[in-house]
């Protein structure tokens, strides 16, 4: 039971960072054409969120490797399974701020509510 639960929690990192990085790299063109001076600033944003993504895809490749390195028979977990469920959580939420971002940037309204919605996205970049 222990390695499926861990192989599903890792599929699913895993395709969370995919999605992340779409949502991402959308946001980034978009912001990337956009007149200054928030497009500029804002696709900066989505610059080093794309980076963080691409390393968190390394680390938790990582944590996967030794959470099924520690599995022990008749024990659901590890370790190693907490910290990769912390990461999904984490990047869950971060998923959710951006598609915020990315539904909220064509309104009449973004540029007044762009500062707190782009502030979430930083403060989830902050935890990595």
């Amino acid at each position: 039971r222990g390695p499926a639960v861990g192989s599903r929690l890792q599929a699913d990192v895993h395709a969370g960072l995919r999605e992340l990085e779409e949502a991402l790299q959308g946001n980034l063109e978009f912001f990337a054409a956009a007149p200054p001076p928030s497009g500029p600033d804002h696709a900066k944003l989505f610059v080093e969120a794309l980076l963080v993504t691409q390393a968190m895809k390394g680390l938790a490749g990582s944590i996967a490797e030794l959470a099924f390195l520690h599995d022990l028979p008749g024990v659901n977990g590890n370790g190693y399974w907490t910290l990769l469920r912390v990461l999904d959580c984490c990047l869950t939420r971060l998923r959710a701020k951006v598609k915020s971002v990315t539904s909220e940037r064509d309104s009449l309204f973004f540029p007044a509510r762009a500062g707190s919605l782009v502030a979430g996205v930083r403060a989830y970049l902050s935890i990595f």
